[in-house]
């Protein structure tokens, strides 16, 4: 009766406001078109820079896709790639390189859903490997727009991380804790470089069944037909005072523990003198059969530690301001029952607040650090560490 209540008072207050029924038109200027840089810089890689006109709010937002089957698909963000203009880069003081264009295609993944998506794009490239210590200069021109647009990164230096005590603990068929201990030595590089600690469990699905029904004989049918469905999980632990002062993206559990999505655990890079250790924990999935030929197993763990400008965690913090980026994860350390409804009192403040500041939502300032235009231009040093459970 207590849910049944929730949902219906929930229900009686959201339809009685007339807010989310009204339209408003905008009457202000329309902003003109600028160029967009974006890039990250990684230690070695070669470059990939990315160039667009900015859009206003009031332009198409998205593209839309029709299969076979005549389905509509909204895929996300349709950029204005701009496919024709100068982009050069420095290293070190020394001569301008002229970048060249060619198509790409954009990697990202959704937390929510699981799923590794993919957009067309189109980015300018050479052939030069960043070296960590590379001060980086990007500039790029057109003759549509009036102003060159300029960026620069220093490439950080690699973690230089080890991984050892592995442990894995298994806490239901479906959930399990890959353990270690992860050391860092004495950072030596840019002053104001942040740690960041990413952890994807890899899962495949061999989807078959026991029998596919019986035959006139009433004999069983197997299926002669198997295939794989690969998904991928992203969750990451550890403990430490040192990622409470990035708790804007770290979400802080039970026992003093610290718990992050795709986005990752931050932390300062080690500027002790001497080597730490942090226990880490990332979530994958034991073995488990459904049937004779069909199974769950994680495929393999990839621990990525990562060393980020200052830059790239500032543009990270905007984007999650702005868009309430996803990062709840489980708490195997609470001691309390949880109950999904909460009480009915903080239900009903939470929703009175949120009406209280809807009439008072400002935007969020998503960070730029692109002269002449807009845009980001970051750097990041990435070690990745491959495991295999099998089938543990």
């Amino acid at each position: 009766m207590k849910r049944i209540y929730i949902l219906i008072l929930s229900a009686v207050l959201l339809t009685s406001c007339d807010f989310f029924y009204k339209t408003i038109e905008y009457k202000g200027e329309v902003e003109d078109e600028q160029m967009v840089l974006t890039a990250n810089l990684e230690a070695g890689k070669t470059p990939r820079i990315f160039l667009n006109a900015s859009m206003f709010f009031s332009d198409s937002k998205t593209d839309t896709v029709h299969t076979a089957t005549e389905k509509e698909f909204i895929y996300g963000v349709q950029r204005k790639w701009i496919k024709d203009a100068v982009v050069e880069m420095q290293i070190n003081d020394g001569e301008w390189q002229t970048l060249t264009g060619a198509p790409d295609t954009i990697y990202y993944y959704n937390d929510n859903r699981g799923e590794i998506w993919n957009q067309l794009a189109y980015s300018y490239k050479n052939d030069y490997v960043f070296q960590p210590g590379d001060l980086v200069r990007i500039r790029a021109t057109h003759p549509n727009f009036q102003n060159q647009v300029a960026a620069s990164q220093k490439i950080p230096q690699f973690a230089g991380s080890e991984t050892y005590n592995y442990k894995y603990n298994k806490i239901n068929d479906y959930s399990g804790l890959l353990e270690f201990d992860l050391t860092l030595p004495p950072y030596e590089g840019n002053e104001g470089d942040i740690m960041n600690f990413v952890g994807y469990a890899y899962l495949r699905q061999r989807v078959g069944s026991y029998y596919d029904g019986y035959d006139e004989n009433f004999n069983p049918v197997y299926r002669d037909t198997l295939y794989d469905v690969f998904s991928m999980q992203n969750v990451i632990y550890s403990r430490g005072l040192g990622f409470e002062k990035y708790d804007n993206f770290n979400y802080s559990l039970s026992l003093g523990y610290w718990g992050a999505r795709s986005k990752g655990l931050y932390h300062n890079t080690n500027t002790y003198g001497t080597e730490v250790s942090l226990p880490m924990k990332v979530f994958y999935r034991p073995y488990s059969r459904s049937g004779q030929r069909s199974y769950e197993i994680t495929d393999s763990i990839v621990i990525e530690v990562k060393v980020v400008s200052k830059d790239y965690y500032r543009n990270a913090s905007s984007l999650i301001a702005a868009t309430n980026y996803y990062n709840s994860v489980p708490d195997y350390w609470s001691t309390e029952a949880d109950d999904a409804f909460g009480d009915i009192s903080d239900i009903i403040n939470d929703i009175q607040e949120s009406f209280a500041e809807l009439g008072n939502m400002e935007g969020v300032q998503v960070f730029s650090n692109v002269d002449g235009g807009f845009g980001h231009v970051t750097a990041s040093a990435t070690e990745r560490i491959v495991i295999e459970p099998g089938y543990r």
